[in-house]
């Protein structure tokens, strides 16, 4: 072949038909769907009016997973299971007519599912991609909730019944299979083990399985249920619920925080209203700085003051409350507060608008007041979603339905059995706290660097830069020192002690049978197993046939994203940037693997 650009060499190609390669099956539906504008009578929210969606996707009606999983990189696992980019872009559906009742999404793009299907319970890991990584059918009636990715390599999840599960996010295998004895159990990751939460203690385990505290929650007497709990930093359970009810006294709202050196505080409301008729539970959300806001909706009956939003901070102290008003009168219903990275909170609520037209008719609308954790000062632009045409079933929200990442507010609407999910623009707002603890629990072990160069390498999985022709098509030297150079501003050819030209080959880089690559001194870290970490870059010499000219051209090297999957060009059975596992190049008898090398960059 050609040599080709002079920022790297091709990868391997088909010499001939000589070269076979292990078909992987396509399990899932690879789909190319836009967003769709949305008709009018949505006003832009620039100028203080109704938010107009940057796109809107329809979603099959088929259950999702609980709530609106997002991932580092801005998509989501919304209803049907479906994955849908930050951009609008459907990129996988699961042919699951039963759908899935959880799902969460790691650094890397792969996400983990819990449902039901014709074999019964399963859980499964899909690829950026869509592609089945693995799938497993536990031994229980029901399905699982409460994903939780943890640093010991495995996700968790939790089963109706008090069974919680591990399991091995780069194989499916079981890890962890413990009864906690309780119907229900919320979890959370955190770098000593799993938090483990139900509506009256809290375990905390070790990854070996160890109890390594346990903790009761004996405040809440609860009108109509239960309470309501939220997971911060470095273990931290905070619970929220009514207590106090008595048929001659009103109720208290109160807020316990629990650490694994135990309960922190417990702070008190009382006579949050007076009656034992509560209408919902308290709705609480954590905080960066380690405090909590909890939201409290006591029903329509409350008077002036149905909707409450309260801060509590870190020592458990109260920082501020307010009660939301709309033009024609308070806030409805509330939904949980939205806390992002920088500490902004957004507290949702329902509020009645007068319709458009000049009509005196109501119409309904969602409304997000953003403040801070310390001050109700405004921080960002209100966010207002209205249905100006006389709709009285405008939406079904929850806070199980509302997702934001950096300028975006995603929103699932549900009305007449057509559902959709709508993205928003909202300028300032920064990544999900609860989605930066997850990211904060599985990525210690790589550098901002390493780690860009991967989120850069995963948005290039099937772009036509990759396709026949395109800049990185035969170019897996070029793709690899791109990956970060623009995703992370790191020019690795200083670090590489072979000069890159038009005819440099991966093999020049890592010479077959040489014990480590041709690299500077001090500019990495090499190995030779088959478990490279988030960032490597990955290297396989080849036999060619016994042709040394094929050989040499046939020579390759990929980035790993730290699971044992590859992003790579195009390789035999693979027309493009994609994902493969270590073992699925290993089915080649012409490779020749070397090593990997993990740049030593900040």
């Amino acid at each position: 072949m050609v040599p080709e650009r002079v920022t790297g060499r091709s990868s391997r190609h088909t010499p001939g038909q000589h070269r076979r390669r292990m078909t992987k099956a396509v399990v899932l539906v690879a789909l190319v769907a836009g967003p769709l504008p949305l008709s009018a009578p949505w006003a832009s929210a620039a100028a203080g009016g109704p938010a107009s969606p940057v796109w809107t996707v329809p979603l099959s009606e088929v259950d999702g997973p609980d709530g609106l999983p997002i991932s580092p990189t801005g998509s989501m696992v919304a209803p049907g299971c479906t994955d849908v980019t930050q951009g609008g872009q459907i990129a996988w559906r699961a042919p699951r007519t039963d759908g899935c009742t959880s799902a969460i999404t790691d650094f890397y793009g792969n996400t983990y599912l819990s449902g039901s299907g014709a074999h019964g319970t399963f859980v499964e890991s899909l690829g950026p991609s869509g592609r089945l990584r693995w799938q497993t059918f536990p031994r229980t009636t029901y399905t699982g909730y409460f994903p939780a990715l943890g640093a010991n390599g495995s996700v968790f999840f939790s089963f109706y019944g008090g069974t919680i599960m591990g399991f091995d996010e780069q194989t499916g295998a079981t890890t962890w299979n413990s009864d906690q004895g309780s119907i229900g159990n919320l979890l959370s990751a955190y770098g000593a083990g799993l938090a483990v939460a139900t509506g009256v203690r809290v375990d905390y385990l070790s990854y070996a399985g160890a109890v390594l505290h346990t903790y009761s929650v004996d405040v809440f007497a609860s009108p109509n249920g239960a309470s309501s709990l939220a997971f911060g930093t470095g273990g931290a359970v905070f619970f929220a619920g009514y207590s106090g009810c008595t048929r001659s006294g009103g109720v208290n709202l109160s807020v316990i925080k629990i650490t694994p050196a135990g309960r922190a505080w417990t702070w008190t409301h009382r006579n949050v209203y007076n009656s034992c008729e509560m209408d919902d539970r308290a709705s609480i959300s954590a905080t960066p700085d380690g405090g909590a806001v909890v939201a409290s909706y006591v029903g329509e009956d409350a008077g002036s003051q149905p909707v409450t939003f309260s801060s509590v901070g870190p020592t458990g102290t109260l920082r501020w409350t307010v009660s939301p008003k709309g033009p024609l009168g308070p806030a409805s219903y509330a939904e949980a507060p939205i806390v992002d990275t920088n500490g902004t909170v957004g507290l949702p609520s329902d509020r009645t608008i007068t319709c458009a037209g000049g009509t005196m008719d109501t119409c309904g609308a969602f409304h997000i007041d953003f403040v801070s954790e310390s001050s109700t000062a405004p921080t960002l632009s209100p966010f207002t979603w209205a249905d100006t045409k006389d709709n009285n079933d405008f939406a079904d929200f929850g806070d199980d339905d509302i997702a934001i990442y950096p300028g975006r507010i995603f929103i699932v609407r549900k009305i007449n059995y057509i559902t959709t999910l709508s993205a928003f623009s909202e300028t300032g707002l920064a990544t999900s706290f609860t989605l930066n603890l997850q990211e904060a629990v599985t990525t210690t072990v790589s550098t901002p660097a390493q780690l860009g160069a991967v989120k850069w390498a995963k948005k290039m999985i099937n772009s036509p830069l990759g396709a026949a022709g395109g800049t990185y098509w035969n170019g897996c030297l070029a793709f690899v020192l791109d990956a970060y150079q623009k995703g992370a501003d790191v020019n690795l050819r200083q670090s590489l002690a072979v000069e890159i030209g038009p005819n440099t080959y991966p093999v020049d880089i890592w010479p077959v049978g040489a014990s480590a690559g041709h690299f500077t001194p001090g500019s990495g870290t090499t190995g030779t197993g088959n478990d490279p970490p988030a960032g490597a870059l990955v290297f396989w010499d080849s036999t060619g046939g016994g042709d040394p000219v094929k050989a040499r051209d046939d020579s390759h090297v990929a980035i790993s994203v730290g699971d044992g999957t590859l992003i790579s060009t195009n390789v035999v059975g693979y027309n493009g940037i994609h994902e493969e596992t270590m073992a699925q190049f290993a089915h080649n008898s012409w490779n020749l693997y070397q090593g990997w090398w993990l740049p030593g960059t900040n």
